[in-house]
């Protein structure tokens, strides 16, 4: 499933729409005066330093600089930021810092969005946008100095409030202890306290990224493949807001989750992504083998991740993205070429499933009462295309899809779609459904 980009992978795409309005009910808050005398510009100069001092601190890994801003009564507020600080210096970033181009003002001592730019080394700004976090800040004077005494995250619930508008405060490093283990150049692994064997999974992350990679060949992906393991049940609802969309299956065992950016002006920039991680619940992971081994869940959702880059928004919530046939197929697809077993046991499931047979899936119902259909049907599609023109063929055949949505529905009868089926496959869309329907007809390759 994949998120916020979206859930997918093991299942969906939640995404988080961001829309720039006004609050209702109370003080409308005002873009910051012109006065460089008044209080409040005044004001909102300290916090930029504040924030900049944070900033080094979070580079240096100085614990004490990072705390140093903070109200030192508010026992809850430093304990919180020092979880974060011990996570955030454990990760690698290619760029960190805050942006506050768009703060408004609520009075003279309250300021927002405030968005905190954590780009990944593992992801990448093809557009000038970096991921981000937003936040309001409340400062509050103290000893004749202006401290932090307050920071509110965001949430996908909070954008019609003007000072939280962005995209939410929904890492993981916000909210629970983590460790980070790196498992290659370009592979790493994060983990609550329900995952103290940690490190037991590096290997098989390493293999399946690399593998994947290998299969998606040299076309556009993140630099590199960020993966969240959790046995909590809370947790894996809770980071990157899972839990909230209405389509949230708590069975499934993995989604890949897409970042939304800001631009260096403080547009949020949601076009496209920038920046993918992937959540994987051990908890709920079958013996594929022998004991627990993740790596068919990691295989799925790695496939969802190196394309996550071509991808604009999820589908679930917006209903603006790509095919989520198209998404789960591949992935589904992708998990049987690095395991015939499971490609042997999706054509046998197929076959006994099928039913009435009325063509691809739509999106808006994808994940429902028929989603294991859907899954398979999916995976049909590219596994005809491999069967007819080979591997290659498959794989460009959904690079060239994934950057499309399919909100003219239904999106296979689209000129665009045709084009696709005559460029990568040398047929029309029409006759290349056709030959799927009899090759799904006819067993799917059995």
């Amino acid at each position: 499933m994949s998120r916020r980009g979206v859930l997918v992978g093991g299942g969906l795409l939640v995404g988080g729409g961001l829309l720039l309005a006004g609050c209702g009910g109370r003080e409308r808050p005002s873009i910051e005066s012109r006065d460089v005398g008044s209080d409040r510009d005044r004001n909102k100069r300290r916090l930029r330093e504040i924030l900049d001092r944070q900033t080094e601190a979070v580079k240096n890994k100085d614990e004490k600089a990072y705390l140093a801003d903070l109200d030192s009564s508010n026992s809850d507020l430093v304990e919180h930021e020092r979880m974060v600080f011990a996570n955030l210096r454990q990760f690698e970033f290619a760029e960190f810092g805050y942006n506050t181009r768009r703060v408004a003002a609520h009075g003279d001592y309250t300021f927002g969005p405030v968005f905190r730019i954590t780009q990944l080394t593992a992801d990448e700004s093809p557009v000038g946008a970096a991921p981000a976090e937003t936040f309001r800040y409340r400062l509050a004077p103290k000893d004749g100095r202006l401290v932090i005494a307050e920071i509110t995250p965001a949430s996908p619930g909070d954008q019609k409030d003007a000072l939280l508008s962005g995209p939410p405060a929904d890492e993981a490093w916000n909210m629970t202890p983590l460790r980070v283990v790196q498992a290659a150049d370009n592979v790493w692994l994060v983990g609550d306290d329900s995952v103290p064997d940690l490190e037991k999974f590096a290997a098989a992350a390493a293999a399946e990224a690399a593998i994947v990679r290998r299969l998606w060949e040299g076309r556009a992906r993140f630099p590199g493949d960020v993966m969240y393991l959790t046995r909590d049940d809370d947790n894996y609802r809770r980071w990157f807001s899972l839990g909230k969309s209405s389509n949230f299956l708590p069975e499934i065992s993995g989604f890949q989750t897409s970042r939304t950016g800001v631009r260096q002006n403080g547009q949020v920039y949601s076009d496209q992504r920038a920046g993918a991680a992937i959540l994987i619940n051990l908890k709920n992971i079958r013996d594929y083998y022998s004991g627990e081994d993740p790596r068919v869940t990691m295989h799925h959702e790695l496939a969802h991740s190196v394309t996550a880059q071509l991808r604009a928004t999820p589908s679930i919530i917006s209903d603006l993205g790509s095919p989520t046939w198209a998404v789960e197929g591949f992935a589904t697809w992708a998990t049987g070429v690095r395991w015939p077993s499971e490609a042997s046991r999706y054509r046998s499931q197929l076959r006994n499933g099928l039913g009435s047979f009325k063509g691809l899936p739509s999106s808006k119902d994808f994940y429902g009462a028929k989603r294991s259909l859907n899954y398979l049907l999916g995976w049909s599609v590219f596994a005809y295309i491999a069967q007819i023109k080979g591997r290659e063929a498959a794989v460009e055949f959904y690079a060239q899809v994934i950057p499309l949505n399919d909100t003219l529905e239904p999106f296979v009868e689209l000129p665009i779609f045709d084009g696709i089926c005559e460029r990568t496959l040398g047929t029309s869309a029409g006759a290349f459904l056709e030959g799927w329907q009899r090759f799904v007809r006819r067993g799917a390759g059995a």
